[in-house]
């Protein structure tokens, strides 16, 4: 490194700039900073000195500049306009309500007043180093390594027994296990191994509103007649029973369509039948009673058509009165039975309850 620290300064107005610089030793030949030129592309061509020359109407003065630090030589003024109260440098101007353009600042150009500067900088060269001599293994030598500070002893640890939690009675599902008869929840397994379940003691009979309450009254008659049920009322029931349900709902939905058929090929069979009877009739002839020249004729096949209309509402009646007493027992023994929507919720509910 040559240089070990450098500054450059200059005036506000920018009419004059200087560097401060220090210098190192170095190994080498010496080093000199000498400044030969200014750097005018940092300036604005208005920038310079302007000095009074004379005074306008008004009684301001006229500034004409006199040195600047850039490449252009054209004459300029800064001069103040009564008319508008404003101060002009070529065409920027700026309102300012004194005779003095000191403090104007516009935006091409700002006025600041000049500064004797008459400070003395000398330079004081390298600072020696202190002991050693300036030889860097001495002053390495006489540093001390540093010690690694100890570690801090280890806290003890706070021992936490788990304690197991309490379940509300109603949870244990003891009173939901028809037909498994077992309990759901007695025992659990854990990293800690098995334990049994610890439950509260609470009421004997939960209140009405409780969802487990709502969970084990729902239940019905098993339907055995068109379903695989066994004829029995049932309540408090586990899931496979409530599962259960729901089969037998699809089993009466089954055997509604099998009524659906046979009350349609029965009337199917019906039409044929009452298509041929039609024909026979058809072709019957009239009958004429005239015993003594004169009586009267009978159409046969009207009789004939209308026998056949009766015996076709005998029929169409009695296949509706068996298709609608079917369908009105599958409705009683649905009614008796247990839903699988509402028995299901209440048992989810009930779950929940338990979580």
């Amino acid at each position: 490194n040559v240089l070990a620290g450098f500054q450059y300064e200059h005036s506000e107005s920018g009419g004059w700039g200087r560097f401060q610089y220090i210098c190192c030793s170095s190994g080498g030949a010496p080093t000199v900073v000498d400044p030969f030129e200014t750097g005018n592309s940092f300036f604005n061509t208005k920038s310079g000195i302007y000095c009074p020359t004379h005074r306008d109407r008004s009684g301001a003065f006229i500034y004409q500049r006199r040195s600047g630090p850039s490449d252009d030589t054209q004459d300029r003024e800064l001069k103040f306009d009564p008319g508008s109260g404003e101060w002009c440098l070529t065409d920027k101007c700026e309102r300012m309500d004194s005779l003095s353009p000191v403090g104007l600042e516009a935006s091409g150009f700002e006025v600041t007043p000049i500064l004797d500067f008459d400070g003395q900088f000398e330079g004081k060269g390298v600072s020696k180093l202190g002991m050693g001599g300036g030889d860097p293994e001495a002053l390495l030598a006489q540093l001390k390594k540093p010690t690694r500070p100890k570690p801090p002893k280890m806290p003890k640890l706070e021992v936490f027994e788990p304690e197991q939690p309490e379940y509300a009675k109603e949870c244990k599902f003891d009173q939901l296990n028809y037909p498994s008869k077992t309990e759901l929840w007695e025992k659990m397994s854990d990293s800690q191994g098995e334990h049994e379940l610890s439950y509260a003691v609470g009421e004997e009979e939960l209140p009405e509103g409780n969802p487990c309450a709502v969970a084990a009254s729902a239940g019905g008659i098993f339907d055995n007649v068109w379903a695989d049920g066994d004829g029995k009322a049932h309540d408090h029931l586990d899931y496979s029973a409530i599962f259960g349900c729901s089969s037998r709902d699809i089993y009466r939905d089954m055997a509604a369509s099998t009524i659906d058929l046979t009350h349609s090929m029965v009337h199917h069979g019906i039409d044929i039948v009452q298509s041929v009877f039609d024909m026979g009739c058809v072709a019957t002839p009239n009958m004429l009673v005239a015993p003594m020249g004169t009586g009267a004729g009978y159409e046969i096949k009207d009789v004939c058509s209308r026998a056949a209309d009766v015996g076709r509402t005998l029929f169409e009646v009695s296949k509706d009165i068996w298709a609608e007493g079917m369908y009105f027992d599958m409705g009683v023994k649905d009614f008796n039975d247990c839903n699988p929507i509402q028995t299901g919720f209440a048992r989810l509910f009930c779950d929940i309850h338990c979580v």
